[in-house]
């Protein structure tokens, strides 16, 4: 019996790792871009979930420049294929830039 308990406890680590990689995976391989129009916080509450172009992206695995941005509905975003990182365009300093010109 404890034998199984074993085999199941490796078996749910080896799952549990093998998801994490796939979705790691699919986040690099995504492109994207376009304009935030909702952001949702996620369940675990770590990183936020933005709709672009009417889809989800979780962004757990992408980092984004500037680091210390906190994703409103109206900015912009540019994300390459095969790449982890996000660009995002403030909509503010867009804003500011039309009126200083």
């Amino acid at each position: 019996m404890k034998k199984y308990f074993t085999y199941g406890i490796v078996f749910l680590l080896s799952a549990y790792c093998l998801s994490v990689f796939y979705r790691a995976f699919q986040a690099r391989n995504a492109a994207f871009r376009g304009t935030i129009t909702n952001v949702v916080s996620s369940s675990l509450g770590y990183q936020p979930v933005i709709v672009v172009n009417h889809q989800d992206r979780n962004l757990e695995y992408i980092r984004w420049s500037p680091e210390n941005f906190k994703p409103e509905p109206g900015d912009s975003v540019v994300k390459l294929k095969g790449s982890v990182m996000m660009s995002v365009y403030r909509k503010r300093i867009a804003r500011l830039a039309k009126l200083s010109n």
